[in-house]
């Protein structure tokens, strides 16, 4: 049985680790294929909306982790996954 990505991902509060290129490509895939994103999870929490979602600090926000599916969207050797 193949579980849709959108019926996989209803009634979620989604949010995206990183807001960098691959970050903003998948932004822009999801919301295409009408799946909100909450906010992007950043360090850098100063980054401007992108196409109207906002970069939230994951170290310092406090977010409702009870709903929250996070998609790491990061493609970048030198991170430390066990940070995330």
């Amino acid at each position: 049985m193949q579980i849709q990505m959108k019926e996989l991902l209803s009634n979620k509060n989604i949010f995206l680790y990183g807001a960098g290129n691959l970050g903003r490509k998948l932004h822009h895939f999801l919301k295409s294929n009408d799946i909100e994103i909450k906010a992007f999870l950043d360090k850098k929490e100063n980054t401007l909306p992108i196409e109207g979602t906002i970069a939230i600090n994951p170290f310092t926000s406090e977010i409702d982790t009870a709903n929250a599916t996070v998609i790491v969207s990061v493609f970048n050797r030198d991170i430390d996954f066990t940070v995330i």
